[in-house]
Protein backbone atom coordinates (compact mmCIF):
# COMPACT_ATOMS: atom_id res chain seq x y z
CA UNK A 1 0.00 0.00 0.00
CA UNK A 2 1.14 3.95 -0.51
CA UNK A 3 3.01 5.44 2.37
CA UNK A 4 0.63 7.16 4.60
CA UNK A 5 2.07 10.08 6.73
CA UNK A 6 0.82 11.01 10.11
CA UNK A 7 1.20 15.07 9.48
CA UNK A 8 2.77 16.86 7.07
CA UNK A 9 5.63 17.56 9.16
CA UNK A 10 6.51 13.71 9.31
CA UNK A 11 6.39 13.70 5.17
CA UNK A 12 10.11 12.79 3.91
CA UNK A 13 9.90 13.79 0.47
CA UNK A 14 7.58 16.27 -1.35
CA UNK A 15 4.96 15.76 -3.75
CA UNK A 16 2.18 14.02 -1.99
CA UNK A 17 -1.20 12.98 -2.73
CA UNK A 18 -4.04 14.37 -0.06
CA UNK A 19 -7.69 13.35 0.09
CA UNK A 20 -10.37 13.34 1.89
CA UNK A 21 -10.27 10.04 3.79
CA UNK A 22 -14.64 9.86 2.57
CA UNK A 23 -14.70 11.06 -0.83
CA UNK A 24 -14.91 9.47 -4.48
CA UNK A 25 -13.96 10.75 -8.36
CA UNK A 26 -10.92 12.64 -7.12
CA UNK A 27 -12.72 15.33 -6.21
CA UNK A 28 -11.22 17.80 -3.02
CA UNK A 29 -7.75 16.42 -3.66
CA UNK A 30 -4.43 17.79 -4.42
CA UNK A 31 -0.55 17.06 -6.00
CA UNK A 32 0.97 18.93 -2.65
CA UNK A 33 4.83 19.72 -4.43
CA UNK A 34 5.56 21.22 -1.06
CA UNK A 35 4.76 21.63 2.82
CA UNK A 36 3.19 25.40 2.43
CA UNK A 37 1.41 23.93 -0.25
CA UNK A 38 -0.02 21.30 1.41
CA UNK A 39 -0.69 23.34 4.73
CA UNK A 40 -2.23 25.95 2.61
CA UNK A 41 -5.02 22.91 1.28
CA UNK A 42 -5.17 21.39 4.36
CA UNK A 43 -6.12 24.27 6.57
CA UNK A 44 -8.39 25.75 3.50
CA UNK A 45 -10.03 21.92 4.84
CA UNK A 46 -10.45 22.41 8.50
CA UNK A 47 -12.48 19.86 9.94
CA UNK A 48 -12.66 17.22 7.40
CA UNK A 49 -10.27 14.48 7.85
CA UNK A 50 -7.41 14.36 5.28
CA UNK A 51 -5.04 11.14 3.80
CA UNK A 52 -1.32 11.94 3.60
CA UNK A 53 -0.20 9.92 1.59
CA UNK A 54 2.94 8.62 -1.22
CA UNK A 55 2.66 10.11 -4.59
CA UNK A 56 2.22 6.98 -7.07
CA UNK A 57 2.97 8.98 -10.20
CA UNK A 58 2.84 5.38 -12.59
CA UNK A 59 0.80 3.66 -14.99
CA UNK A 60 -2.46 2.37 -12.94
CA UNK A 61 -5.03 -0.83 -13.18
CA UNK A 62 -8.42 -2.45 -12.46
CA UNK A 63 -8.38 -5.98 -11.40
CA UNK A 64 -12.47 -6.64 -11.53
CA UNK A 65 -13.29 -9.85 -9.66
CA UNK A 66 -15.90 -12.19 -8.85
CA UNK A 67 -16.57 -14.60 -6.10
CA UNK A 68 -19.57 -17.14 -5.85
CA UNK A 69 -21.54 -18.18 -2.65
CA UNK A 70 -18.98 -20.66 -1.71
CA UNK A 71 -15.92 -17.90 -1.52
CA UNK A 72 -14.30 -19.31 -4.35
CA UNK A 73 -12.76 -16.90 -6.34
CA UNK A 74 -13.96 -17.27 -9.98
CA UNK A 75 -12.46 -14.83 -12.24
CA UNK A 76 -10.33 -11.64 -11.69
CA UNK A 77 -9.19 -9.64 -15.03
CA UNK A 78 -6.28 -6.92 -15.01
CA UNK A 79 -7.29 -3.77 -17.06
CA UNK A 80 -4.94 -0.72 -17.81
CA UNK A 81 -6.68 2.38 -16.54
CA UNK A 82 -5.39 4.34 -19.89
CA UNK A 83 -7.56 7.70 -19.35
CA UNK A 84 -9.17 8.58 -16.30
CA UNK A 85 -11.63 11.41 -15.88
CA UNK A 86 -13.38 11.98 -12.98
CA UNK A 87 -12.46 8.97 -10.92
CA UNK A 88 -13.53 6.51 -13.83
CA UNK A 89 -11.59 4.95 -16.71
CA UNK A 90 -12.82 5.98 -19.75
CA UNK A 91 -10.07 4.37 -22.03
CA UNK A 92 -9.35 0.57 -20.63
CA UNK A 93 -7.90 -2.82 -22.39
CA UNK A 94 -6.96 -5.70 -20.45
CA UNK A 95 -3.12 -6.61 -20.46
CA UNK A 96 -1.05 -9.01 -18.57
CA UNK A 97 0.84 -6.49 -16.87
CA UNK A 98 2.11 -7.74 -13.18
CA UNK A 99 -0.61 -10.64 -13.86
CA UNK A 100 1.03 -13.17 -11.23
CA UNK A 101 1.51 -10.64 -8.52
CA UNK A 102 -2.12 -9.27 -9.41
CA UNK A 103 -3.39 -12.97 -9.06
CA UNK A 104 -1.89 -13.23 -5.46
CA UNK A 105 -3.38 -10.09 -4.61
CA UNK A 106 -6.81 -11.27 -5.60
CA UNK A 107 -6.56 -14.42 -3.68
CA UNK A 108 -5.64 -12.78 -0.99
CA UNK A 109 -8.24 -9.97 -0.79
CA UNK A 110 -10.97 -12.83 -1.42
CA UNK A 111 -9.25 -14.78 1.73
CA UNK A 112 -9.25 -12.05 4.18
CA UNK A 113 -12.70 -10.11 2.92
CA UNK A 114 -15.04 -12.90 1.42
CA UNK A 115 -16.90 -10.83 -0.86
CA UNK A 116 -19.84 -12.03 -2.66
CA UNK A 117 -20.67 -11.32 -6.17
CA UNK A 118 -18.99 -8.62 -8.15
CA UNK A 119 -15.64 -6.54 -6.94
CA UNK A 120 -12.44 -5.33 -7.50
CA UNK A 121 -9.22 -3.41 -6.44
CA UNK A 122 -6.93 -0.49 -8.36
CA UNK A 123 -3.29 -0.73 -8.12
CA UNK A 124 -1.21 2.46 -9.47
CA UNK A 125 2.65 2.12 -9.72
CA UNK A 126 5.50 4.15 -6.69
CA UNK A 127 8.09 5.96 -8.57
CA UNK A 128 10.42 2.66 -8.26
CA UNK A 129 7.90 1.03 -10.66
CA UNK A 130 6.21 -1.36 -8.21
CA UNK A 131 2.78 -1.59 -7.71
CA UNK A 132 0.49 -0.53 -4.75
CA UNK A 133 -2.99 -1.09 -4.00
CA UNK A 134 -5.33 2.22 -3.94
CA UNK A 135 -8.60 0.49 -2.83
CA UNK A 136 -10.87 -2.33 -2.69
CA UNK A 137 -14.54 -1.95 -3.89
CA UNK A 138 -17.78 -4.11 -2.99
CA UNK A 139 -19.42 -3.23 -6.54
CA UNK A 140 -19.04 -3.82 -10.28
CA UNK A 141 -16.00 -1.42 -12.02
CA UNK A 142 -16.95 1.69 -13.70
CA UNK A 143 -15.55 -0.10 -16.88
CA UNK A 144 -15.68 -3.85 -16.13
CA UNK A 145 -17.94 -4.28 -19.02
CA UNK A 146 -15.19 -4.76 -21.19
CA UNK A 147 -15.38 -8.25 -19.63
CA UNK A 148 -18.98 -8.40 -20.46
CA UNK A 149 -18.40 -7.85 -23.72
CA UNK A 150 -15.80 -10.89 -23.82
CA UNK A 151 -18.08 -12.93 -21.63
CA UNK A 152 -18.21 -12.43 -18.10
CA UNK A 153 -21.27 -10.55 -17.14
CA UNK A 154 -20.69 -9.38 -13.57
CA UNK A 155 -23.85 -8.36 -12.91
CA UNK A 156 -25.68 -11.27 -14.11
CA UNK A 157 -23.16 -13.84 -12.66
CA UNK A 158 -24.16 -11.72 -8.90
CA UNK A 159 -27.59 -12.15 -9.50
CA UNK A 160 -27.76 -15.94 -10.06
CA UNK A 161 -25.20 -16.13 -7.39
CA UNK A 162 -27.21 -14.57 -4.88
CA UNK A 163 -30.16 -16.75 -5.88
CA UNK A 164 -28.13 -19.43 -4.58
CA UNK A 165 -27.37 -21.03 -7.78
CA UNK A 166 -24.04 -21.97 -9.59
CA UNK A 167 -22.10 -20.78 -12.42
CA UNK A 168 -19.92 -20.91 -15.35
CA UNK A 169 -17.70 -18.73 -16.82
CA UNK A 170 -16.30 -18.89 -20.59
CA UNK A 171 -13.90 -16.13 -21.23
CA UNK A 172 -13.34 -15.26 -24.98
CA UNK A 173 -9.59 -14.36 -25.07
CA UNK A 174 -9.37 -11.45 -28.58
CA UNK A 175 -8.19 -8.37 -27.87
CA UNK A 176 -10.96 -5.69 -27.02
CA UNK A 177 -10.65 -1.98 -26.01
CA UNK A 178 -12.91 0.03 -24.77
CA UNK A 179 -13.42 3.80 -24.82
CA UNK A 180 -16.08 6.21 -22.97
CA UNK A 181 -17.03 9.65 -24.02
CA UNK A 182 -20.56 12.09 -23.59
CA UNK A 183 -22.74 11.16 -26.04
CA UNK A 184 -25.80 13.04 -26.54
CA UNK A 185 -29.41 12.18 -25.49
CA UNK A 186 -32.84 13.62 -26.60
CA UNK A 187 -35.69 14.39 -25.50
CA UNK A 188 -38.12 15.80 -28.34
CA UNK A 189 -41.87 16.31 -28.60
CA UNK A 190 -43.55 15.77 -32.01
CA UNK A 191 -45.98 13.00 -32.52
CA UNK A 192 -45.77 11.58 -36.00
CA UNK A 193 -47.53 8.51 -37.23
CA UNK A 194 -45.95 8.16 -40.69
CA UNK A 195 -41.91 8.80 -41.69
CA UNK A 196 -40.91 9.75 -45.50
CA UNK A 197 -37.74 9.62 -46.36
CA UNK A 198 -34.93 9.72 -49.30
CA UNK A 199 -32.79 6.91 -50.64
CA UNK A 200 -29.50 8.99 -52.31
CA UNK A 201 -26.56 10.76 -49.86
CA UNK A 202 -29.31 9.90 -46.74
CA UNK A 203 -30.07 6.11 -46.87
CA UNK A 204 -27.39 5.07 -48.65
CA UNK A 205 -24.04 7.18 -48.22
CA UNK A 206 -21.34 6.33 -50.48
CA UNK A 207 -23.29 2.95 -51.44
CA UNK A 208 -23.26 1.95 -47.87
CA UNK A 209 -26.53 1.87 -45.39
CA UNK A 210 -26.73 4.94 -43.15
CA UNK A 211 -26.76 3.00 -39.65
CA UNK A 212 -28.22 5.53 -37.57
CA UNK A 213 -31.00 6.43 -40.24
CA UNK A 214 -31.70 2.87 -40.19
CA UNK A 215 -31.76 1.98 -36.77
CA UNK A 216 -34.43 4.88 -36.29
CA UNK A 217 -36.35 3.48 -39.35
CA UNK A 218 -36.67 -0.24 -37.36
CA UNK A 219 -37.47 1.69 -34.35
CA UNK A 220 -40.20 3.36 -36.15
CA UNK A 221 -41.83 0.33 -37.60
CA UNK A 222 -41.76 -1.59 -33.73
CA UNK A 223 -43.76 1.91 -32.43
CA UNK A 224 -45.93 1.21 -35.73
CA UNK A 225 -45.23 3.83 -37.80
CA UNK A 226 -45.60 4.04 -41.61
CA UNK A 227 -42.35 4.06 -43.90
CA UNK A 228 -41.86 5.41 -47.23
CA UNK A 229 -39.49 5.65 -49.72
CA UNK A 230 -39.59 9.19 -51.88
CA UNK A 231 -36.76 9.32 -54.35
CA UNK A 232 -35.38 10.61 -57.36
CA UNK A 233 -32.73 7.43 -57.44
CA UNK A 234 -31.07 6.92 -61.31
CA UNK A 235 -31.82 3.38 -61.55
CA UNK A 236 -35.35 1.69 -60.54
CA UNK A 237 -35.05 1.76 -56.62
CA UNK A 238 -36.34 -1.90 -56.10
CA UNK A 239 -32.70 -2.75 -57.98
CA UNK A 240 -30.81 -1.80 -55.35
CA UNK A 241 -32.62 -2.03 -52.89
CA UNK A 242 -32.56 -5.49 -53.34
CA UNK A 243 -28.43 -5.23 -53.20
CA UNK A 244 -28.93 -3.81 -49.85
CA UNK A 245 -31.15 -6.02 -48.34
CA UNK A 246 -33.30 -3.67 -47.33
CA UNK A 247 -36.14 -3.92 -50.24
CA UNK A 248 -39.20 -5.42 -47.54
CA UNK A 249 -38.38 -2.16 -45.10
CA UNK A 250 -40.72 0.28 -46.83
CA UNK A 251 -44.62 0.12 -47.19
CA UNK A 252 -44.06 2.14 -50.25
CA UNK A 253 -41.37 2.88 -52.53
CA UNK A 254 -42.36 6.05 -54.93
CA UNK A 255 -40.14 6.80 -57.44
CA UNK A 256 -39.83 10.74 -58.87
CA UNK A 257 -38.94 11.10 -62.27
CA UNK A 258 -38.41 14.70 -64.57
CA UNK A 259 -39.29 18.15 -62.47
CA UNK A 260 -42.26 16.99 -59.71
CA UNK A 261 -41.96 17.81 -56.59
CA UNK A 262 -41.56 15.69 -53.38
CA UNK A 263 -44.29 18.21 -51.45
CA UNK A 264 -46.94 16.40 -53.78
CA UNK A 265 -46.46 13.06 -52.76
CA UNK A 266 -46.72 14.08 -48.70
CA UNK A 267 -50.37 12.77 -48.50
CA UNK A 268 -50.34 12.79 -44.91
CA UNK A 269 -49.66 15.35 -42.49
CA UNK A 270 -48.80 13.48 -39.16
CA UNK A 271 -45.64 12.55 -40.86
CA UNK A 272 -42.08 13.81 -40.95
CA UNK A 273 -39.68 14.17 -43.77
CA UNK A 274 -35.77 13.05 -43.32
CA UNK A 275 -33.85 14.21 -46.81
CA UNK A 276 -30.06 15.60 -47.01
CA UNK A 277 -31.18 18.23 -49.37
CA UNK A 278 -32.10 21.33 -48.24
CA UNK A 279 -33.71 22.37 -50.81
CA UNK A 280 -36.01 19.30 -51.04
CA UNK A 281 -36.54 20.03 -47.06
CA UNK A 282 -37.41 23.35 -47.63
CA UNK A 283 -39.95 22.77 -50.32
CA UNK A 284 -41.73 20.25 -48.39
CA UNK A 285 -41.68 22.27 -44.95
CA UNK A 286 -43.29 25.41 -46.83
CA UNK A 287 -45.55 23.62 -48.57
CA UNK A 288 -47.12 20.86 -46.60
CA UNK A 289 -45.60 22.41 -42.68
CA UNK A 290 -43.90 18.84 -41.01
CA UNK A 291 -41.24 18.64 -39.24
CA UNK A 292 -38.42 18.49 -41.96
CA UNK A 293 -34.84 16.57 -40.74
CA UNK A 294 -31.31 16.30 -42.39
CA UNK A 295 -29.26 13.36 -41.66
CA UNK A 296 -27.26 14.79 -39.26
CA UNK A 297 -30.53 15.71 -37.08
CA UNK A 298 -31.31 11.81 -36.88
CA UNK A 299 -29.70 11.06 -33.52
CA UNK A 300 -32.60 13.11 -32.28
CA UNK A 301 -35.16 11.08 -33.34
CA UNK A 302 -32.98 7.62 -32.59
Amino acid sequence: MPLRYASIDNVSAFPIFIKPDRGYGARNTLLAETADEAWGFFNSHHGEEMLLLEYLPGREWTVDCFSDRHGDLRFHGVRGRSRISNGISVNTAPTVEFAEEFAIWAQTINRTLHPRGAWFFQAKQDTSGKPKLLEVAARLGGSSGIFRCMGVNFSLLSAFDAFDQDVGITLNTYPIELDRALCNRYKIDINYSHVFVDLDDCLLIDGKINRQLITFLYKAISEGKGITLLTRHYRTPDISLREHRISDLFDRVIHITGNEKKSSHIDQLDAIFIDDSYAERNEVAEHTGIAVFAPDMIESLV
